[in-house]
């Protein structure tokens, strides 16, 4: 009584339109294949398993999570800005050319460990490390 449909969307019938041609079931199913890939990860409650990243643009929000068990890193950066793009760095120390979007597969270069890199209006991007 207190939460009308109105009042969750989600479970409102006016929440979204399931008929849309829109379809993003295939995006969800990669988003739960990476969940399940690191799921070690994403799961672990400590607070070392979860390491703030600085990118040098403020709409960038970007943080890793880890685990030693096995070794596995990946880091997310989200442009928080719905409006415009968004260009930054981002340091995350690895060793590695480049790192691949686990959700697209876009590339982005890495030179002595720091993220180059622009995203859209509140794009996401998840990759190993």
């Amino acid at each position: 009584r207190n939460l009308p449909s109105e009042k969750l969307p989600l479970f409102s019938e006016y929440g979204y339109n399931w008929l849309n041609k829109d379809e993003f079931t295939d995006f969800i199913r990669k988003v739960l294949a990476v969940r399940s890939k690191y799921l070690s990860i994403v799961t672990d409650s400590t607070p070392a398993s979860f390491t703030p990243l600085q990118a040098d643009n403020d709409a960038v929000l970007a943080f890793a999570r880890s685990s030693n068990k096995p070794a596995e890193r990946i880091a997310i950066a989200g442009n928080t800005d719905f409006a415009a793009p968004a260009t930054f760095t981002l340091s995350l120390g690895t060793v590695k050319k480049t790192v691949t979007d686990l959700l697209t597969g876009r590339k982005f270069k890495v030179k002595n460990g720091v993220l180059r890199a622009k995203l859209g209006p509140g794009e996401c991007v998840v990759a190993e490390y």
